[in-house]
């Protein structure tokens, strides 16, 4: 391998001796007849710029490649072709003659092909000369989470590079599913009002669609059913609706913060809303409805005249009908489902739960158990979140949601695999930058867990270059912050 390690870290690696494979200019690839346009155009990318654009993938198709998750690069006999180890995600071997992966899915086979681009070694790099090797090898994938989801809000500061950059990393890292939240930063069909004036079109956001799809990762959407109804941050004080038109104030309850739930309007629009997400992006078995922070829940007067809890379970429960239509399970936060007197522990303060306050702890027992908990718990650093075995108890699939500090994120991914949760969702939050810088470190936690060290910043850094889409980047298209100055 070329830097100080694979990222993530696999389940096993051996380097195992003898004469290296040898490559040049251009390199054959024996692919799955299966895999798309848009799979083939992602690994040939990937080999591309691994080889530091010296070397290009010849992608073949042979009749004699029956295994579906089977890739052989060179000259590597399929007879020689490798059964996964018992439990296995995916399983590589090189020697002189080139390389095989067999994995168990096209993710997984995208995934070991990620960790192989990793063992290309540059010897010339010369124009017309050359050549760079890959060192003979066993390498075996084995994560231990499902779901390895990450969060990416769109913010009316975002720029596309960046988030073009996060999901490639988040591709390259072995994450499964890339959640997309639009922060009055997407145009609607169904309410111009909901995106601000420079908001992006859905023409210029399908190449981020396509981008995960490429890396093999469902892109899951989401609009928040509930509080942060805003589409802004709280603490700015901008209503991205009703500062451009004060009219369509029955949407929400008198401040806001807050859709109404009791409003057949509002659930007719956001029915609307949902349907165009889900057409941007693609088939996915998910949908995020957020739910979290709804401080004015229940407060306009006709749905003051309803019993909190009972209205929560009744909206979520109907919200979770609409999307079995598609095929799809909803995702809620957790806040409003708890109360912080239930989780006694040593970091009191760290338990996530309005649910007491908001009168709404009732509704967990009435929702549907197809509906899937997404517990964030972000100060949580101790070694067993107890608010995930409850969910988990209660009947529910449970997402462990960590944010960017690396010790919170070890510890609710170490949760979710020791309470038998679904996965892990990574949030970024208006941190993503510097989430970015930290993805390789946080990929091993979610992948393997363990007690990995620090990636240095200029590893990170050497893996951003070959992942950001474009070859020849301009100034603002490189690294993962705007400038190289505060102020």
């Amino acid at each position: 391998m070329y830097l100080s390690r694979i990222y993530p870290q696999p389940a096993k690696f051996n380097e195992i001796g003898g004469t290296p494979f040898v490559f040049g200019a251009v390199v054959r690839a024996n692919t799955p007849a299966s895999l798309s346009n848009v799979v083939r155009q992602s690994l040939s990318r990937l080999w591309n710029s691994f080889s530091f654009t010296a070397s290009k993938l010849e992608i073949c198709y042979l009749p004699a490649v029956e295994r579906t998750n089977t890739l052989i690069i060179g000259d590597y006999p399929q007879s020689e072709a490798i059964a996964l180890d018992a439990g296995g995600y995916f399983t590589i071997r090189s020697d002189y003659r080139g390389a095989v992966i067999s994995a168990v899915s096209e993710k997984a086979l995208i995934d070991g092909f990620s960790s192989l681009v990793q063992l290309i070694t540059p010897k010339s790099l010369g124009y017309d000369s050359e050549e760079l090797y890959i060192e003979p090898a066993e390498i075996v994938g084995k994560p231990t989470l499902k779901a390895r989801m990450i969060h990416l809000c769109v913010f009316p500061e975002s720029e596309l590079p960046t988030l073009e950059k996060a999901i490639a990393f988040a591709g390259f890292l072995g994450f499964t599913h890339v959640i997309l939240e639009f922060w009055g930063m997407l145009r609607y069909d169904s309410i111009p009002e909901l995106g601000w004036e420079h908001a992006f079109t859905k023409a210029q956001i399908k190449p981020l669609v396509d981008l995960a799809h490429g890396w093999g990762m469902e892109v899951v959407p989401m609009i928040n059913h509930l509080g942060h109804a805003t589409q802004s941050r709280c603490g700015m004080g901008r209503h991205t609706v009703l500062n451009q038109n004060p009219r369509l104030q029955m949407y929400f309850e008198p401040d806001g913060w807050t859709w109404c739930a009791t409003n057949p309007d509002t659930r007719r629009l956001l029915s609307d809303i949902r349907a165009e997400l889900i057409e941007l992006c693609g088939d996915s078995d998910y949908f995020h409805l957020g739910f979290d922070e709804a401080y004015s829940f229940a407060s306009c007067p006709e749905c003051r005249r309803q019993i909190p809890h009972e209205l929560l379970a009744e909206y979520i429960n109907y919200l979770a009908d609409e999307l079995a239509k598609y095929n799809r399970r909803a995702i809620i936060w957790h806040d409003e489902l708890i109360d912080r007197s239930q989780f006694p522990s040593d970091f009191p303060q760290a338990i996530v739960a309005n649910g007491g306050g908001h009168k709404t702890t009732g509704a967990l027992e009435l929702l549907d158990r197809s509906i899937i908990i997404a517990d964030w718990q972000y100060e949580y650093t101790g070694k067993a979140n107890p608010t995930t075995p409850y969910f988990i108890e209660k009947g529910f699939d449970v997402l462990c949601c960590p944010w960017d500090n690396p010790a919170n994120v070890k510890s609710l991914c170490d949760s979710a695999r020791e309470s038998g949760a679904m996965g892990v969702m990574l949030t970024t939050w208006h941190h993503l930058p510097d989430c970015i810088s930290k993805l390789p470190r946080f990929a091993e936690f979610v992948a393997h867990g363990g007690d990995y060290a620090p990636v240095p910043i200029t590893e990170t850094a050497a893996l951003l270059r070959k992942l950001y889409p474009a070859v020849r980047q301009t100034y603002s298209e490189s690294g993962w912050r705007g400038r190289e100055v505060e102020g």
